[in-house]
């Protein structure tokens, strides 16, 4: 993914990026869920499932394990729902 013409990824945010993981995910995760350590899609709720399923079927797509719940399809999560403009 490219940001304001650099390179972006999980493991490279600048730190004027607005991204913060903890709140990422309480948006994301279905009540009965929160406060407990999120590993799977299941906990996620509905609409944040559909994203992750297109991300990990189609946008990038992987071998195996679809139901785990990777820190950048957390990021990825975010930025769509973010409107943040990324290549």
């Amino acid at each position: 993914m490219k940001y304001e013409g650099q390179k972006l990824s999980f493991s490279n945010i600048p730190d004027d990026f607005p991204y913060d993981r903890e709140m990422a995910l309480a948006t994301m995760v279905i009540p009965e869920m929160q406060g407990h350590r999120v590993k799977t899609v299941g906990c996620l709720n509905i609409n944040d499932r559909l994203l992750h399923y297109v991300i990990v079927h189609m946008l990038t797509p992987r071998a195996a394990n679809f139901a785990r719940l990777l820190q950048e399809d957390i990021f990825m999560i975010w930025v769509l729902k973010n409107n943040i403009a990324i290549n």
